[in-house]
Parts: C-alpha cells; sequence; structure tokens
C-alpha cells in the first residue's frame, strides 16, 4: 500500500514538472528576456530570505507533530500547530514590514527601476508564502503527505499556470505574473490550512492527554541546522541569478533563468528514480544488506546517465536551435551557457540519490559541510566569472561545482566499495561527448574550450589534493 502510494505521488509530481515547465515556457516566450528577467528576480529576491528567516519552525514542525500524535500526545500536537502558526505570523509581518523598508535600497543595489513594481508586489504576498508553508508542515506532520503532494505538486502548478497565463494576457505587465504567483500561493496555502485545521477538529477531545510538555524553543534548535541545509540548497541554485542580476542586466536573468530552466527541467526526470532508489535503499538498511544498498545507489545512477545523458547531449549538439524553437529568437544569445550547463548537470546526474545514501548510513551532516563550502565557493566563482565572462561565466561556475561536489564525495567513500562509479571514466565520456556535440561559431567554441579546460584544471589540483588522509581529517572527523 505504501508502495502504491509511492508511485501515485512521483506521477502526480511528474504532472506537475510539466505544468511547472508549460508555465516557464510560456512567459518567457511572451514576455521576452528583459521582463521575465524581472519575474525570476523578484520572485529570488523575496523567496531566498523568507527560507530562513522562520529559523526552521517549518522544517521542524512535521518531524515534532509525528512524535506527538506517535505517542498519542494529542494535546501537545495541537499546541505545536498553534504555536507554529503564531510564530510564523508574527515573522511573516517582520519580514513583510522588513522588506517593505528595504524595497528602495534592494532597487538601488540592482540599479534596476524597473524591478520596483515586481519586487513591491511580491512583498506583498509575503504573509502568503508564509501561510502556505505552514499549511504544508501541518499537512505533512499529521501524516496527510499524499494530499500535500497532490495539492503542492499538481494543483498548485496547474493553478501557477491558469492564473500566470491570465494575468499576462490580460494585463502584459510583470507586476500581474508576481501576483499571479502570490494568488496561486494563497489559494494553496488557504486550502492546506483548512485541511489541517479539518483534521485537529475531527479529533475525539476524550483521546486529549497532556503529558512531556514540548519545548518550543527545542523546536526552534533542531531545526535551524535542517533550514541551514535548506538555505544552502537554495543559495547553491539561485545565487547565480542575483549575483547576474547584481553585475548585467534583467535581460540577462531572463536568458540565464531559461536556459537553466530547461536543464533542470531534464534533471527532474530522475525524481521518480531517486525516489524508487529512496525506498530500495531504506529497505536494504533495513536487512542490513551493505552490498545491496550501493547495487541499488549504482543502479539508480546508470538509470539517470540512460534518460538523461542522451537529452544533454542533444542540447548541447542544438542549443542554439532549441533555445530559439521553445522561447523564440531573442534567448539564442543563451545558447552557449546552455550548452556549458547541459556539462554540468551530466555530471550532477551521476551523483545519483546522495540525499538518500547518506540519509540511511546515517552521515547527513557530511553533505551539510560539503555543499556548505561548495555554495560559498559557487557565489564567489560566479561573481568573478560574470564580471569577466558573462552568462558564460554563470554557467561555468555552476557546472564547476556540480563537478567539484561529484568528485569530493567519489572520494570521501573509500573507492574499494565502489559507491561511485570512476570519476577519470564518467569525466571523459561525458567530456568527450559534449565536446563533439557542441556547434557554435569559432567564437563561442573559443569561450567554451577555454572554459572546459580551466574545470579540468581546477578538477585535477581537487583530485590531487582530495586525497583519503585529508577527508578524514578535515570533514569526516566531527
Amino acid at each position: 500500500m505504501e508502495l502504491r502510494k509511492y508511485v501515485f505521488s512521483v506521477l502526480v509530481s511528474g504532472g506537475g514538472l510539466v505544468a511547472s515547465l508549460a508555465t516557464a515556457i510560456f512567459l518567457a516566450r511572451s514576455m521576452g528576456p528583459s521582463d521575465y528577467g524581472l519575474l525570476v528576480l523578484s520572485m529570488s529576491i523575496v523567496l531566498l530570505p523568507a527560507s530562513f528567516v522562520d529559523l526552521g519552525v517549518g522544517v521542524s514542525t512535521p518531524i515534532f507533530l509525528a512524535r506527538c500524535l506517535g505517542a498519542k500526545n494529542i494535546a501537545n500536537a495541537r499546541k505545536i500547530l498553534f504555536d507554529t502558526a503564531l510564530f510564523s505570523t508574527v515573522v511573516a509581518i517582520l519580514f513583510f514590514l522588513l522588506m517593505l523598508l528595504l524595497l528602495p535600497s534592494i532597487v538601488d543595489i540592482f540599479s534596476m527601476p524597473g524591478l520596483y513594481g515586481g519586487l513591491q508586489a511580491m512583498i506583498y504576498f509575503i504573509p502568503s508564502i508564509f501561510i502556505q508553508r505552514w499549511g504544508y508542515s501541518a499537512l505533512n506532520g499529521l501524516g496527510y503527505n499524499l494530499k500535500k503532494v497532490y495539492l503542492d505538486r499538481l494543483f498548485g502548478q496547474l493553478i501557477t499556470l491558469i492564473i500566470a497565463l491570465y494575468a499576462w494576457t490580460h494585463f502584459e505587465t510583470v507586476e500581474a505574473v508576481v501576483a499571479a504567483y502570490g494568488v496561486s500561493m494563497s489559494i494553496t496555502g488557504f486550502v492546506a490550512c483548512l485541511i489541517g485545521m479539518r483534521a485537529c477538529l475531527k479529533i475525539d477531545r476524550g483521546k486529549l492527554k497532556a503529558k512531556n510538555e514540548y519545548d518550543f524553543w527545542h523546536l526552534i534548535r533542531h531545526g535551524i541546522p535542517l533550514n541551514l541545509s535548506s538555505v544552502v540548497d537554495r543559495l547553491f541554485k539561485q545565487g547565480d541569478v542575483l549575483i547576474i542580476g547584481l553585475l548585467l542586466s534583467e535581460t540577462a536573468v531572463g536568458i540565464y533563468s531559461a536556459a537553466f530552466k530547461l536543464v533542470n527541467g531534464v534533471k527532474q526526470l530522475t525524481a521518480p528514480i531517486s525516489a524508487i532508489s529512496a525506498f530500495n535503499i531504506s529497505k536494504s538498511i533495513g536487512e542490513k544488506n551493505d552490498k545491496l544498498i550501493f547495487l541499488h545507489y549504482r543502479g539508480a545512477v546508470l538509470a539517470n546517465l540512460f534518460f538523461t545523458g542522451p537529452i544533454y547531449f542533444f542540447l548541447s549538439f542544438e542549443a542554439k536551435n532549441v533555445l530559439k524553437l521553445i522561447y523564440g529568437a531573442e534567448f539564442i544569445s543563451g545558447s552557449v551557457p546552455l550548452q556549458i550547463l547541459a556539462i554540468g548537470f551530466s555530471v550532477f546526474v551521476c551523483i545519483g540519490p546522495l540525499g538518500a545514501l547518506l540519509s540511511a548510513l546515517e552521515m547527513n551532516w557530511i553533505r551539510v559541510r560539503v555543499m556548505t563550502f561548495l555554495t560559498a565557493l559557487n557565489l564567489v566563482m560566479n561573481y568573478f566569472l560574470v564580471r569577466y565572462f558573462g552568462l558564460e561565466g554563470a554557467s561555468m561556475a555552476t557546472s564547476m561545482c556540480f563537478l567539484l561536489l561529484y568528485i569530493a564525495f567519489s572520494r570521501i567513500f573509500p573507492s574499494k566499495d565502489q559507491h561511485f562509479v570512476s570519476p577519470i571514466i564518467i569525466l571523459s565520456i561525458i567530456f568527450t561527448l559534449n565536446l563533439i556535440g557542441l556547434k557554435v561559431d569559432e567564437t563561442g567554441l573559443f569561450h567554451v574550450l577555454y572554459l572546459v579546460i580551466g574545470m579540468l584544471l581546477l578538477a585535477g589540483v581537487v583530485l590531487m589534493c582530495l586525497n583519503k588522509e585529508i577527508v578524514h581529517k578535515k570533514i569526516l572527523e566531527p
């Protein structure tokens, strides 16, 4: 029964992914790179800090709720829901006022007068962000995981698609599209909260127990490390957009975001593979079958390559035509960044379901440390490479960090266990195929070769330095 729910959630997520990609493609093609860049930047500037200002309460709430329900401590479960709702409300109000106060300064920092309207519209929907987050946390903690998946991954994406299409076709302003996303968050958040509150009211009051009173500050202390990992992941994925906005223009943000959306969308094809492998890995842990754990893991890596490798190769080969066909001629200048990102994501999918593997081995803290370091490195490299190479530099920095992430984890695990395919073999195959597939003019080819050679040189330095002893001394030892 659980596996059946698992498969349904994967299929629903796939449907939501199609709707999400359709929304992005329509908006980018209709709005053009400049307005689309303002849309992406407006949302990123608000959503990024919003992901950590709640101090991890949104992450830890489902865990503490589930524990209380498991112990049949219904009184504490209700108290957690009330306390976290009150805390989220206070944080939302304070964050809303802070962003309104900082709005003129943020616009001045980015030197984009057109950013003001979109950013202001997004700020007005900050309460919706926290309502949605609290509602989803409540659903997860109360055991309504499948309803949350339907609401977030399918219904939410379809609502966003419909409202965003209406907003642009009728108003043709960035502010209207931003508001469309805000309205979608408001609707899904309200529905999630309604389901969660009804579930609480249905509980028999005679079953209420008040034992082992929970500590709200313990909930925060538990959530901060988990929240740190979430923030690091978001920074890793969105930091390049912010730096492009700071150093280049809204048009550059739009072109880069459109290219990134394609390669990241292809990677989402690995989500069902990761979900199935996570189930198998966890089951193998229960059976204490170490060999089977890594057979499942390597099988997932090979499946990732099988399904995404040909697509990334095609994107490298026909980047210019793909961008022209999907987004329009205005986005053709993103062909070289798309090629470099395709190379980087080819490496990224080779990491496989790393989160499931590390969770099974109780090694999540390693991922946090490595990702924190690489995120900081990614931001620094983005700053300097974007300044000198433009969009090619941004895609180069991101791809290089994917490569370093792969190398780091392939070296952390002892080679005798064969958890990872040999980095030398993987990199040789990927770079050879993608370089053969490059179909650009002489200037574009020069840039790509120059950047890829730099990536390989840095990778060689890391491979020489990141030996087993250094890893165990600097990373593995607490």
